[in-house]
């Protein structure tokens, strides 16, 4: 049976992941110095449209070659358990379906979601990851955008303040200030890959911006190209999920909590809140040039009737920055 989650017949990894660890790997060849860092990323929405969050996952190179293997392993052994029950194979982990149950995963029960999630993020914490998330708060930005796309703008906002972060973070990691140390990205496809890479490239030739030096390339790859997009997706689902428990003043998910108490991820998750874009203003939201809409059918209107019932609790959030 042909499936992305499956080794391959004789037990070795698909030509596609085969490809993608070598690309994580220093293009001197396997025997250079790994000086590489490279990082995946994945935008998670919350089903009512009130939160969206650009999510990165960056390792040293050759830390994502025994994550892959560990990864497609604990699918192929979910979907022979599956198949041998009489039950439809998973193509791959998608958080969002996984949690609500639904399309590969309908008919689980909610201990088999729980018990999946957390092997796979028993497999993120095997590895000295970092997580930089960027959260941004929907309603809040498109009373500031008239006549501009809602997602295509979170993503162009979210885009710059993730670079923002990431730059920093390897800036203070890099003590003694290597030339040579780069840091390559790759996200999952999606409608904005134009827009996403025109702010990459703004700020990776901003001669203003003082970490432009660490960033090399912003590719986009499908799921089914890239297993290493999945632990991404998971990240940037939890991420999504704990802006979105700051907003409602919930208590803080089992399986967050159980990301921050590892000492091998490093989580950075920020919340581009009413303030921060208040204090940013409209004249800066216009500077950015932020996308039109382009096509009525894929405009992302947010239902007014729903502004109202969140306007006091956003009101009562003094502040939505999030933790490191």
């Amino acid at each position: 049976m042909k499936n992305a989650a499956v080794l391959g017949n004789n037990g070795s990894i698909p030509l596609s992941s085969q490809w993608e660890i070598l690309s994580s790997l220093n293009p001197n060849g396997m025997l250079g110095v790994f000086v590489f860092l490279k990082g995946y990323i994945d935008e998670s929405v919350s089903k009512d449209l009130r939160i969206f969050t650009l999510s990165a996952l960056v390792a040293q190179g050759h830390e994502w070659v025994p994550l892959a293997e560990e990864w497609e392993a604990m699918l192929a052994e979910v979907n022979l358990r599956l198949v041998a029950s009489g039950r439809k194979a998973l193509r791959r982990y998608h958080a969002t379906e996984c949690n609500a149950r639904d399309n590969d995963f309908e008919g689980w029960s909610e201990s088999e979601q729980r018990d999946l999630t957390s092997r796979l993020l028993a497999i993120i914490n095997r590895h000295p990851l970092k997580a930089v998330s960027f959260s941004i708060d929907l309603r809040a930005l498109e009373k500031i955008i008239s006549g501009k796309d809602l997602i295509g703008s979170a993503y162009a906002v979210t885009t710059l303040f993730l670079m923002y972060g990431l730059g920093r973070w390897i800036d203070d990691k890099n003590v003694n200030k290597e030339e040579n140390l780069h840091l390559t990205l790759i996200h999952d496809h999606c409608d904005w890959d134009e827009e996403m890479l025109t702010r990459f490239k703004s700020l990776k030739e901003d001669p203003q911006f003082a970490y432009g030096r660490y960033l090399t390339t912003l590719a986009p790859l499908g799921w089914k190209d890239c297993i290493l997009l999945q632990p991404a997706d998971l990240m940037a689902y939890e991420n999504m999920k704990d802006a979105e428990r700051r907003l409602d003043s919930r208590k803080t998910r089992y399986t967050f909590q159980k990301i921050c108490e590892n000492d091998s991820t490093g989580i950075l998750n920020r919340t581009i809140g009413p303030e921060m874009l208040q204090s940013l203003g409209e004249e800066f939201m216009r500077e950015l040039r932020l996308p039109d809409v382009r096509d009525k059918r894929k405009q992302h209107a947010l239902d007014p009737k729903r502004f109202q019932q969140l306007e006091e609790s956003i009101e009562r959030m003094a502040n939505l920055d999030g933790q490191e």
